[in-house]
């Protein structure tokens, strides 16, 4: 019985190199791409420490890496008129053009305030429904630092 052979080390070597010659915008473009994805899924919408340990949610940080993105304003103003992301989705886009257009923040979310409703909001560790209309005035005075929503 012969022995399984690996693949040569200059081989596996060559591979490595490849990966690691990727540009890294490339891994930045899938990555924003996936965080855009999930946070359109995301069922609760929750800023600042929040859980028993609390820790920032996986929604949170994907709204901060998308903020982050050069297209940022754009991406958002797309989550805020899809109707197929989640109302919690939309106000986390709320939250981005709270602080990147908030002289159009009135403008950009009339469409879902017209569409009101409630969303699952987690404070701490409670996790409760509240008014969309509610959200958005809060997000309108005091925009979506995390010490406001504690």
């Amino acid at each position: 019985m012969k022995p399984k052979r690996c693949l040569p080390l200059s081989r596996s070597l060559a591979m490595y190199g490849l990966l690691l010659l990727t540009p890294p915008c490339i891994h930045a473009t899938e990555s924003a791409a996936d965080d855009l994805s999930l946070l359109r899924q995301t069922p609760t919408f929750a800023l600042g420490q929040v859980g028993f340990i609390g820790h920032i949610s996986e929604s949170e940080q994907r709204y901060r890496r998308l903020l982050q993105s050069p297209a940022a304003l754009e991406l958002f103003t797309r989550l805020i008129d899809d109707g197929s992301a989640t109302k919690e989705a939309r106000l986390y886009a709320a939250c981005a053009l709270r602080k990147l257009n908030a002289a159009q923040f009135v403008q950009l979310t009339n469409e879902l305030r017209k569409e009101g409703g409630h969303v699952s909001v987690l404070r701490t560790d409670i996790l409760q429904r509240e008014s969309i209309q509610d959200q958005l005035q809060t997000i309108a005075q005091h925009g979506c630092a995390d010490a406001h929503w504690r």
